[in-house]
């Protein structure tokens, strides 16, 4: 459906309309990301951490995606967000706290090209 037969279509009434980016993550991010994970392997087992390319994976977003969902009652528990849902600047965020992570740990990481 185009967009002006969908508005045209639409009752008189009251609506929420809501922007959003849904442009996810770009291949070369992906491709980039999955190379730090690699990369990051034996620098982690150095660390003492037994970590295969998926482990790191998990890891890092454990250190950078997890955010603390609270319901109305006060509960709460923590969320990690898949970086498949992360939308391109989501992404380059998350890789910038990667690359400053590998930074802090003494380890050179490749520039990436987008």
């Amino acid at each position: 459906m185009q967009v002006r037969a969908f508005f045209e279509a639409l009752s008189d009434g009251k609506y929420f309309l809501q922007a959003k980016e849904i442009n996810n993550r770009s291949s070369n991010q992906n491709n980039y990301y999955w190379v730090l994970c690699e990369m990051l392997v034996a620098p982690l087992r150095d660390l003492g951490w037994d970590l295969d390319k998926d482990g790191v994976h998990c890891f890092l977003k454990d250190l950078f995606l997890k955010e603390r969902i609270t319901s109305s009652k006060g509960e709460s528990f923590y969320q990690i967000k898949s970086t498949s849902k992360l939308t391109v600047t989501e992404m380059r965020e998350y890789l910038e706290r990667v690359i400053r992570f590998c930074a802090e740990a003494g380890i050179e990481v490749p520039e990436l090209v987008e």
